[in-house]
């Protein structure tokens, strides 16, 4: 085997991460294009049809995706390609490697191969994380990266556990609102009606349905976790919440007079998860003295240069 076929089944493989992908399907990608996970949501829509529309008359693949099953693909490449990437080795104290250890980061895990191997995809990037270490009959890990970087960059962490007795499973839930750090899982985001829980000043609001009887939808642009899973907050409020000529798909800042429209973008939703996440580490490290503000407004900008460059 040479180095152009090492590459080919570096292509292929990479892309047997996109959540849908089949083998046969990689195959047409890596061999035909040289397309790899991180490529194919830079592809046009009509070009990768096509390609494999001409493998399945060929003979080299029996179906193929259909249009839905291929965009949700080439969103799922993009979220590969903008995410952080976790290459951890778990180990025991004797530096043995440990197969079926459970690595977690957020609502994002996998368990370790034969050789005590894990890789996670989608993680946040250039943002500090936290990882969980669980295996029956060690001490339950935790830990904290620093930062992630690309599929690009090859970084590995190694993880070493002790004999002991694994923790209770954590019910803690993570909030972007609140300035936790919430990982997107590679299944889909769901939307949960919240009940008897109040608007929260300073929240960010999608209003996205208003119903028959006249009473309104609208969702937090910050997720959240719940039973391991990852969701979107939904408040279901009274008629006289907005004005009666607002528009559906509109974006709404909660203040403490009410709502107030706003336009964001995706770079502004950016930086106010960064926003969060920094007052929220300067409030658990008790700061209120000006070094301590100072601090955190550096680390602000040095996160929200950081988002530019993603």
């Amino acid at each position: 085997m040479n180095l152009a076929d090492v590459a080919q089944w570096q292509r292929i493989c990479s892309l047997l991460e996109i959540e849908g992908m089949t083998l046969p399907w990689a195959r047409v990608l890596g061999t035909q294009r040289n397309i790899a996970a991180r490529d194919l949501a830079h592809q046009r829509f009509g070009t990768v049809t096509t390609l494999f529309d001409q493998a399945r008359q060929r003979g080299d693949i029996v179906d193929a995706p259909d249009a839905d099953a291929l965009a949700a693909m080439m969103v799922d490449s993009a979220r590969i390609h903008l995410g952080g990437v976790l290459n951890a080795t778990v180990r025991d104290a004797k530096r043995r490697a440990l197969s079926g250890a459970l690595v977690r980061c957020g609502s994002i895990e996998a368990k370790t191969d034969a050789h005590g191997r894990v890789r996670l995809l989608r993680l946040p990037l250039s943002l500090p994380i936290g990882v969980t270490v669980e295996k029956q009959g060690y001490a339950t890990l935790r830990n904290q990266v620093a930062q992630l970087w690309g599929p690009d960059v090859l970084q590995g962490y190694r993880f070493s556990m002790k004999r002991g007795t694994p923790a209770k499973p954590s019910s803690k839930r993570l909030s972007e609102f609140d300035g936790d750090i919430v990982p997107l899982s590679s299944s889909r985001v769901r939307s949960v009606e919240v009940k008897n829980r109040p608007l929260r000043v300073g929240d960010v609001l999608y209003f996205f349905e208003r119903l028959q009887g006249g009473d309104v939808k609208l969702s937090s642009y910050f997720r959240e976790t719940q039973d391991g899973k990852v969701i979107v907050p939904v408040w279901r409020l009274p008629a006289d919440t907005l004005p009666q000529d607002a528009a559906t798909r509109t974006s709404w800042r909660v203040t403490a007079d009410g709502l107030t429209p706003v336009a964001v973008t995706a770079f502004q939703l950016a930086r106010l998860r960064v926003a969060r996440q920094v007052a929220a580490g300067m409030k658990r490290a008790g700061g209120s003295k000006p070094s301590q503000l100072k601090k955190a407004i550096k680390e602000f900008i040095k996160r929200t240069r950081t988002l530019r460059t993603v």
